[in-house]
């Protein structure tokens, strides 16, 4: 399990890797899917903090705060200072098969992946009556059944 903040990072380096632009908005929304897939595919989380439900769906608070100054702007860094060493094979693979499959993805496009029903940030947040800035957690083993149950009825995410 690392730190939210180093999987974001890992990601924004990639990312960049691959040309892909990254708002905070739309970070949030692929570490958060990372880390569901990881819980899927090899039975542990990604990130060691929850996920907390958001009017915009699943945040992750620490990479929130990290990149809150970019607002809906494009995330720019220097990724070459990104140490390759954060994470392990199998959490690399699961992030570039997350970026590979979502990251062409609108932040907006997220949002509604995250806000369809019967999704971990729906049952949270309709539970707590869609009260603005309501930050409740998001469960991991909510998370892992909701990504276990993708995994099976589309076979994989990208090759994984």
């Amino acid at each position: 399990m690392r730190s939210a903040v180093d999987v974001a990072y890992y990601m924004l380096k990639l990312a960049a890797d691959k040309g892909l632009e990254m708002t905070n908005l739309k970070l949030q929304k692929l570490v958060y899917i990372a880390h569901g897939y990881m819980w899927a595919l090899a039975n542990k989380p990604l990130i060691d903090e929850a996920p907390q439900a958001w009017k915009y769906g699943p945040v992750i608070h620490s990479v929130y705060g990290q990149f809150r100054k970019y607002v809906d702007q494009r995330i720019q860094i220097d990724t070459s200072k990104i140490p390759e060493d954060l994470l392990d094979d199998k959490e690399k693979e699961v992030i570039e098969a997350v970026l590979d499959t979502y990251g062409q993805e609108s932040a907006i496009d997220l949002v509604n992946l995250t806000h369809q029903p019967d999704t971990p940030w729906d049952e949270i947040w309709n539970r707590h009556g869609g009260k603005d800035q309501l930050f409740a957690e998001i469960p991991d083993p909510l998370i892992k059944n909701h990504f276990l149950k993708a995994v099976t009825d589309s076979s994989s995410v990208n090759g994984l």
